[in-house]
């Protein structure tokens, strides 16, 4: 993993020595809430509509939603349902751009005891309502909610492509939909750790990479 980083390290180095670049930050930054159960944050996405719709997930605090750019905050996750949320993707097609959804479960830990902690999700989360509400896609919480006994107990990332595919890395696999959630298929591979990431470019081309602690490579369909 050192040396497959090396070529990065030595590209942010090179950045870095040329001439203009700046070594202070002049960006300031307010704290925008979600207070007391906002939990550590580990999704926020603005609806690709307007800047003033805001969602934003916690690992221990679930989901809130801002229509003020963030100035105030409405808490909207299922009231019964598990709470630690670690991605968020929003429907890029007109048309279908109020459908979201939300993965669960965190590998690296809760806030309290970052980062030896396993907290299993139970599924995956759609809103139809543009964040209003939320309902739990039944084929992905399958077992019990205390106990990891689903691949689906760890969504590390989530992506919706412009067909309207969903994308999930889940647990050791990459995870396909292409009915919204209600069936899925699996994609080859493994290894897939807190890190992996997505990259969607469109059409029927996907790349979802898979990288972190160990690494598999990219599995491309």
């Amino acid at each position: 993993l050192a040396r497959q980083l090396l070529p990065l390290k030595d590209s942010i180095i090179a950045k870095q020595k040329q001439v203009g670049f700046r070594t202070s930050i002049n960006n300031t930054y307010n704290l925008a809430g979600p207070s007391k159960r906002g939990g550590r944050t580990r999704a926020l996405a603005f609806d690709m509509r307007t800047n003033q719709v805001v969602i934003a997930a916690g690992v221990s605090g679930g989901i809130f939603r801002s229509t003020d750019g963030g100035a105030s905050w409405t808490f909207v996750h299922p009231p019964n349902d598990v709470r630690n949320v670690t991605c968020l993707a929003q429907d890029p097609r007109p048309g279908f751009q109020d459908i979201w959804y939300a993965g669960t479960g965190e590998l690296i830990g809760d806030s309290p005891s970052y980062p030896n902690a396993f907290i299993p999700g139970y599924g995956v989360l759609k809103s139809t309502n543009n964040g209003l509400s939320w309902t739990k896609i039944i084929s992905t919480s399958n077992g019990s909610r205390e106990n990891y006994d689903n691949v689906w107990d760890y969504v590390f990332n989530i992506q919706v492509d412009i067909n309207g595919a969903v994308y999930a890395a889940v647990l050791n696999r990459i995870m396909r939909s292409n009915d919204g959630g209600s069936s899925r298929s699996k994609s080859q591979c493994y290894n897939i750790t807190p890190s992996s990431s997505f990259i969607i470019p469109g059409g029927n081309v996907g790349r979802p990479a898979c990288g972190g602690f160990r690494s598999c490579g990219c599995s491309r369909r």
